[in-house]
């Protein structure tokens, strides 16, 4: 494999303070490929191994989503508008690969992406997929953004008000020809973000406002898709955002004027053509620029990030159940920060992998090789494999899934060259994270009337050398390797559906997840946490879904979801408590004519007023609302 890159070499030639408190964003979740419908929140689609969720609903951003669905997803939120942080398995978010239209946009320098800066107006939908098979040690969250309309002509406009005088508007244009498809999304949204709360920190528990939390986004989205005359085919794609938001202080702090504002630049020129019926080719260019500004009394931080890609497939079709993909990915990754030892530090990364998939009636298997160069430093060898195995595939199906793989992660830049000062400081000796992965599921489900779907997913993973930021005795926060950590899952879900007289439309699906971290190998001096639970991930998670609708109509549907209690010290010997939050949302399209139609979107969010919170001495808003009108033409 190694030969096979240096050729390919001969011709090729978010919070930014050091993620302090990265010892916490270690949630976990695993999703079963299951065959789960919701029509108007998600729509959870079986494919080989990812499950793709579809978005509908427009308003607020991605983590919204994903913190809305009653799926029992982990995610680390510091409140509305604030960092939001995913993962699966148990694993670091760091770990998981975000992905934009099959981009990594993780960043450079905390490898995190914060996904509240994610418009779902802009996103079409998201694929979650635990079975890592580029090498990933956490999986990968794949986001889409939104696809051409079918219509020939699209005008959309909408308008969102909510509580805490939290306002959006949205526009949309779509022109589809018979060889060109052109896409203009934009968004604005603001929020006072100035919720009252309970200070359970305080013995008397009073009611407090929260100051300093407003936030204001701006972003727009522009798509192209040409087909050229030698029947080849060129897209374009470019996507950018705008955040302004104050911090607001913690249950440990009197008040705040801490601000940060970041600013994403992600433009794509791709290219695609079939030769024969068996053979295609695509090629991408990515640039993607990250900037960001923080700003408070003790600190202030102006940083940047940029990343070229090039990406080439090949794909040839070797019959109708058989196909092998060779696609090689080369990037330039460089970031400024005023608070590394280096003005400018750069990364080349290369790969070169093998992808080979067979199916038939029965049976799936996809087998994945791969080699990477991140400078002079080459990677183990990385494979994917997954075994799909289904039977009586015509009327019901049970389903057995098999997955293994070996992963590897190289450090990122706030790791290495962090400036070493009294608070924090990088590690340059740090190695890299590696890991063996395994995965089963066992999936029951029928396509016969009344629809439903039973599932169980089992994963375990041994990572070595974790790289965990920890404060010292004196408080100063340093990434080290921790020697090994076990991380592994059970999650079974449930879900039906049928109907009431041809009208009515009801669907009801459950989930439960039982998830264990914990360091297995560590240094002397931390004996203290061997065998412990890494910080916040639950043992018990779960959450469910309740939705009566009416197809193209109306939908009603109450979501509950409910997260254990989560450690918030390396030897558990502090925690926050188990929290349950509920949603209520109602939907409706009006036709005004064959042209014109009228939607609107009415949510009561936490509507049994539960005072939580996901991060320690971080308050979560009470009830609150959200309505959206939306007004469509379609030609």
């Amino acid at each position: 494999m190694r030969f096979f890159l240096i050729i390919i070499l001969i011709f090729n030639i978010q919070n930014i303070i050091a993620q302090k408190d990265s010892t916490a964003i270690v949630q976990g979740d695993s999703l079963p490929v299951t065959e789960i419908v919701h029509e108007w929140v998600a729509f959870l689609k079986n494919t080989s191994k990812k499950n793709q969720i579809f978005l509908t609903e427009k308003q607020g951003s991605s983590s919204d989503l994903l913190s809305q669905s009653g799926l029992g997803l982990h995610l680390r939120n510091y409140g509305a508008g604030s960092l939001t942080t995913f993962s699966l398995n148990g694993h670091a978010a760091s770990q998981t690969d975000i992905k934009l239209d099959g981009f990594s946009i993780q960043s450079n320098m905390n490898g995190l992406y914060d996904l509240s800066l994610l418009p779902r107006y802009f996103v079409n939908y998201i694929a979650i997929d635990g079975s890592s098979d580029g090498g990933e040690i956490g999986g990968s969250l794949d986001m889409y953004t939104s696809r051409f309309a079918e219509k020939e002509w699209l005008v959309e406009g909408g308008f969102s008000y909510g509580s805490f005088d939290d306002k959006s508007t949205f526009f949309t244009f779509n022109n589809n020809k018979k060889k060109r498809n052109i896409l203009l999304k934009s968004f604005y949204r603001h929020s006072n973000n100035d919720f009252k709360f309970t200070n359970l920190n305080s013995i008397d528990r009073p009611r407090v406002r929260m100051t300093n939390a407003a936030f204001q986004q701006f972003g727009i989205l522009q798509k192209n898709h040409f087909e050229l005359r030698d029947s080849s085919f060129m897209t374009t794609h470019f996507w950018y955002v705008n955040n302004h938001r104050e911090i607001p202080p913690t249950l440990t702090e009197t008040s705040s004027v801490n601000f940060q504002d970041d600013a994403l630049i992600h433009a794509v020129l791709g290219w695609e053509k079939e030769w024969t019926s068996q053979w295609k080719t695509k090629s991408f260019l990515r640039y993607n620029d990250e900037y960001i500004y923080y700003d408070s009394p003790l600190i202030q931080t102006d940083s940047r990030s940029r990343r070229a890609d090039f990406r080439q497939y090949i794909k040839n079709q070797i019959n109708k159940e058989n196909s092998l993909l060779i696609e090689y990915n080369y990037a330039h990754l460089r970031a400024k920060v005023e608070d590394y030892e280096l003005d400018v530090v750069r990364r080349n990364q290369q790969s070169l992998s093998l992808d080979y998939v067979f199916r038939n009636d029965e049976f799936y298997s996809k087998i994945v090789i791969k080699e990477e160069r991140i400078d002079d430093n080459w990677s183990p060898f990385l494979f994917s494999w997954l075994g799909k195995y289904t039977m009586n595939p015509k009327r019901w199906n049970i389903d057995i899934i098999l997955h293994s793989s070996r992963n590897y992660r190289f450090p990122t830049f706030n790791d290495l060259y962090w400036a070493n000062s009294a608070f924090s400081g990088g590690n340059p000796d740090l190695l890299p994270e590696k890991s063996w992965k395994q995965e089963i599921q066992l999936k029951a489900f029928s396509f016969t009337y009344p629809h439903w779907n039973i599932g169980t997913t089992f994963n375990h993973s041994i990572v070595d050398n974790w790289i965990l930021w920890t404060p010292d005795d004196v408080g100063k926060w340093t990434p080290e390797n921790v020697k090994k950590v076990q991380a592994y899952s059970f999650k079974f879900n449930f879900y039906k559906e049928f109907k009431i007289l041809d009208i009515l439309n009801i669907s009801f699906d459950a989930n439960y997840q039982y998830t264990r971290s914990v360091n297995k190998d560590v240094e002397d001096n931390a004996i203290q946490t061997l065998n412990k639970q890494l910080l916040y991930i639950p043992l018990h998670s779960g959450g469910g879904n309740l939705k009566l609708y009416q197809s193209k109509k109306w939908n009603i549907m109450y979501t509950h979801d409910i997260q254990g209690k989560r450690f918030t010290t390396t030897d558990n010997s502090q925690s926050i408590p188990l929290y349950h939050v509920a949603n209520l949302s109602f939907s409706y399209i009006y036709n005004l004519n064959t042209k014109y139609e009228l939607e609107g979107v009415f949510e009561l969010r936490n509507i049994w007023n539960e005072d939580y919170q996901i991060v320690a001495n971080r308050p979560m808003p009470p009830i609150h609302f959200q309505g959206t009108l939306f007004l469509k033409f379609k030609k």
